[in-house]
């Protein structure tokens, strides 16, 4: 389990899981490892605790928490009362509203968020230190000929700011793409066989501690993470800046020498 700063697409800290343990004893314990004072913290709806929240109230953060099974009375209550409001137009609730949209390779993918802090209904919000937001966000995606739609409830100590919210909602699933892809397919981590005592723990540190590294490396800014492993493994002066911070210059590409065609 990885705490990731999506501001600066890096990994701040990680703890090791069992498979058969509890996730959610986890999040506190990674918590303690990293200073999250004036942050916002989002987690998935394993972690959408009452303990957790006031962990992260404690430390002077705040919180995006999404709602699942986990918490069945309280998904009801926010789901009910988004729908109702939506058929009312909202008349007589403070709310906000925004909208984005995204196409590319064949997908449209629409995200519309809602957003109140009208909770004096909401007979939970007691048990939530510093609860001050319920929040909706819909989904819907169409790829080909085939439209799907999501919806997902969210609680939260954020300001009534929508487009705030919808950073916070698209920010947390930039570590599925820049932290858990990279160490897949790029440095092979799911495809790696070595399990004996703590090497798989030792790895992960190691592969994390790469991936920051050729990250925050700013002689090469144009040039993707595959490219920076590849000149760190055959150039030494690289491999040398980039673990240890020894300067480096980039050689200049030297132009292809124009071969002369034979006369026909």
């Amino acid at each position: 389990m990885s705490a990731w700063a999506s501001d600066i697409q890096l990994t701040l800290a990680q703890i090791k899981t069992d498979e058969k343990s509890n996730k959610i004893t986890a999040i506190p314990a990674l918590l303690d490892l990293i200073d999250i004072a004036g942050c916002t913290v989002t987690i998935d709806a394993m972690g959408c605790q009452t303990k957790i929240a006031e962990k992260i109230v404690k430390a002077k953060a705040g919180y995006v928490l999404a709602l699942k099974g986990n918490q069945p009375n309280l998904r009801e209550n926010i789901s009910g009362f988004f729908e109702a409001e939506l058929a009312n137009g909202f008349r007589d609730v403070s709310h906000q509203y925004t909208k984005t949209v995204d196409k590319g390779h064949g997908r449209l993918e629409i995200r519309e968020y809602w957003l109140t802090d009208s909770i004096t209904w909401l007979s939970e919000r007691a048990s939530w230190p510093c609860l001050a937001r319920v929040e909706m966000v819909k989904r819907t995606r169409t790829v080909k000929d085939k439209t799907s739609t999501e919806l997902q409830y969210y609680i939260s100590t954020l300001p009534l700011d929508a487009v705030r919210f919808s950073y916070a909602v698209r920010a947390h699933w930039g570590i599925e793409k820049s932290l858990h892809w990279v160490l897949d397919v790029t440095m092979g981590e799911d495809s790696c066989r070595v399990k004996k005592d703590l090497s798989v723990e030792n790895l992960a540190v190691l592969r994390r501690t790469a991936l920051n590294l050729f990250r925050t490396e700013g002689t090469l800014p144009d040039k993707s993470t595959p490219k920076k492993m590849l000149r760190a493994a055959s150039d030494h002066a690289f491999f040398a800046h980039v673990l240890l911070g020894q300067p480096y210059t980039p050689k200049a590409k030297l132009p292809r020498p124009i071969k002369k065609r034979k006369p026909i």
